[in-house]
């Protein structure tokens, strides 16, 4: 097979794995630091080009990745260790600065079981930050299930702030 044709297959499974949510993200930065050693620096752009993710994302979910490499440890051994954690708890832990700490904190959000949100705020308590708002309801589904959904819920109580994701429909 060709580059060209890894490249496709790659960005096939890259795009299959964003499609299965948080817990997958973290994979997909392993795929991309292990392609982009083989086809080289051009391989996020790619992928980006052939799946529709941004390049912000794919490099994202390859910082993070990279952050949890160390002597005996990776971001994938941490997920199977705690496997109450997700991509989202990974990514909040990097605020800490060194890994140490950062799974030092993940092991406590383990223990105490801390939502992805939970464990944002525990985060910034720790490092002295502004706490950041917590999403009053969260939803996902086609458009107007979810605005509908938002406004029954919602009714009338809070502002409603709308964050679209467009994905192409399965």
């Amino acid at each position: 097979m060709s580059d060209t044709g890894h490249l496709e297959a790659l960005s096939s499974s890259i795009a299959t794995l964003y499609q299965s949510g948080d817990r997958k993200r973290l994979l997909i930065g392993v795929l991309l630091s292990r392609a982009e050693k083989r086809y080289g620096a051009g391989t996020v752009n790619a992928v980006a080009s052939n799946t529709g993710i941004s390049r912000q994302s794919l490099y994202e979910y390859q910082k993070v990745e990279r952050f949890y490499r160390a002597p005996g440890m990776s971001a994938r051994r941490i997920i199977a260790e705690m496997p109450n954690l997700f991509y989202s708890h990974l990514r909040t832990a990097m605020r800490f600065k060194e890994w140490e700490a950062a799974y030092d904190a993940l092991v406590d959000a383990s223990v105490n079981n801390l939502t992805a949100d939970g464990f944002r705020v525990r985060v910034a308590e720790t490092l002295g930050k502004e706490v950041p708002p917590l999403p009053l309801l969260k939803v996902e589904g086609p458009f107007w299930q979810v605005m509908n959904l938002a406004a029954e819920q919602m009714q009338g109580r809070a502002e409603l702030r709308v964050e679209l994701v467009l994905r192409e429909a399965a």
